[in-house]
């Protein structure tokens, strides 16, 4: 997939406006057509189309990433949690961002002020550590 694949390809490749592919990207197909639908779909498999996901987080404000937190991976029992938790994230659609904080409230405040400007859809803490950034969750 090229990087200069845009929502202009597709619609250049389908014959419509990019207004009409992005709203069929997005789902709401209710004021096309079926063959426009079905045209916008063949250009998108045609030329490799493919949403960028930091976009759709921007626009919407959040993502399909959860930060999961855990106070100190060289606990066996942590790394297990983390390692069940991330294939039930995986099967349900999301993406998990380890972070290790090794049971410090500095790193720990860090970390969830990055996963926050990373419009993260939620979080998982595990043994968290009282901070003023976790006071800030509730």
């Amino acid at each position: 997939m090229s990087d200069d694949i845009s929502l202009a390809t597709v619609a250049a490749r389908a014959g419509v406006s990019v207004s009409t592919v992005s709203r069929i990207v997005n789902g709401e197909t209710g004021r096309a057509s079926a063959a426009t639908v079905k045209r916008v779909q063949e250009a998108i498999d045609a030329v490799g189309y493919r949403p960028n996901p930091v976009g759709r987080a921007l626009r919407r404000r959040e993502s399909r990433v959860v930060a999961m937190l855990i106070a100190n991976l060289d606990n066996p029992a942590m790394a297990t949690i983390a390692s069940s938790t991330e294939a039930a994230l995986r099967s349900a659609g999301y993406v998990m961002i380890l972070c290790d904080t090794h049971d410090r409230a500095d790193l720990q405040d860090e970390y969830l002020e990055a996963m926050r400007a990373q419009f993260v859809r939620g979080f998982v803490l595990v043994a968290a550590v009282p901070s003023p950034g976790l006071a800030d969750l509730s």
